[in-house]
This record gives structure tokens, sequence and C-alpha cells, in this order.
């Protein structure tokens, strides 16, 4: 899960991350710091966001392999 540094959720989603870790969720969580709401939009055009979706994948990947 990402929260960006920017994001006007950016308390609610920790709140969240650290509700399900209470009752035994595995949650990966980073807050980007410098980013801002939907970062994730601009993708191959703003190389932070680009680097995040990356991110994403890779995680998404193993997480399929299982």
């Amino acid at each position: 899960m990402h929260a960006a540094s920017g994001e006007l959720f950016v308390d609610d989603v920790e709140r969240f991350v650290a509700a399900a870790r209470a009752v035994g969720v595995a949650v990966t969580h980073r807050r980007l710091k410098g980013h801002w709401h939907v970062t994730h939009l601009y993708a191959g055009l703003v190389r932070e966001a680009t680097e995040v979706v990356r991110e994403l994948g890779g995680w998404l990947r193993g997480a399929l392999r299982g």
C-alpha cells in the first residue's frame, strides 16, 4: 500500500494499515515522501511515479507467483 506524503488521506491510510496489522493482516506499506494524490497516474511521465509503479508491479508479480 502506498500513501503519498502530500495525500489528503495519508493519516487515514496509515491508521488503516495499523488497524489491519493489529488484527494480523500482512500489510506492505510505504509512505511516499514528496509525492501527491494520484501520483501513480503520472507513471511514464514523471520518474518518481514510474519508479513507484514499477515497485508495485514487482510486488504484484511476487504475490501472484506465491
